[in-house]
C-alpha cells in the first residue's frame, strides 16, 4: 500500500520526493504535502494535512494529529495497516492535501486534468454504448457471447459488425 500511495503523490503536478530527517516526505515547490516515513517502519503510517476529511480520518483506528505541533494546523497521521484505511482513501486524502498546500494554478491545473479524464471516459462509455446497441440492432449480441452455433450465423455477424459497428 505504502509504494501505491508513494507513487500517487509523485504523480501529482510539480510532486517531487525528499529525504529530511532521513524519511520519505513527498513536496510540492518547497512545502511538503505527504510525509511518507520509511517503507518498512513499523507500523507504516501516513502523515497529511487535511481540512474537509479531518475528522475522518481521525476516527481511523490509531490515527491521531501529527506531532511536533503540526497537529493543530490540520496534519493526521494514519496507519496504513489500519482495517477502515484503502488505497483509494489514502488517495484521496493525499490529493486534498495536495490541493490545501500546492499554489492555486497547480490545483487549476490538476482540475484541468480531471476534467479532461472524465470527457475522455465518457466518449468510451458512449463508443461502448453505440457498439452494444448495433449488436442488439443486427440480433449479434448471441453469437458474441457464444449462444449461436450456425457458423453461417457467426460470419453473418462478424460481417454486420464490420460493416455496421
Amino acid at each position: 500500500m505504502w509504494r501505491k500511495v508513494h507513487g500517487h503523490a509523485l504523480a501529482l503536478p510539480d510532486a517531487w520526493e525528499d529525504f529530511p530527517w532521513d524519511e520519505v516526505v513527498i513536496k510540492v515547490g518547497k512545502k511538503v504535502f505527504v510525509f511518507l516515513g520509511n517503507e518498512d517502519a513499523e507500523p507504516p503510517s501516513i502523515s497529511v494535512k487535511l481540512r474537509e476529511s479531518h475528522e475522518h480520518a481521525l476516527s481511523v483506528t490509531g490515527a491521531a494529529q501529527t506531532g511536533y505541533g503540526l497537529g493543530r494546523a490540520g496534519w493526521v497521521t494514519v496507519p496504513l495497516a489500519a482495517p477502515e484505511v484503502d488505497v483509494s482513501t489514502l488517495r484521496d486524502w493525499v490529493d486534498e492535501s495536495y490541493r490545501t498546500v500546492a499554489p492555486k494554478k497547480l490545483v487549476q491545473q490538476l482540475d484541468a486534468a480531471v476534467v479532461e479524464e472524465c470527457a475522455q471516459a465518457k466518449q468510451w462509455i458512449a463508443g461502448v454504448e453505440r457498439f452494444a446497441n448495433c449488436l442488439w440492432d443486427h440480433d449479434c449480441h448471441r453469437d458474441l457471447l457464444g449462444l449461436s452455433t450456425s457458423r453461417r450465423r457467426a460470419r453473418h455477424c462478424a460481417h454486420q459488425i464490420q460493416t455496421n459497428c
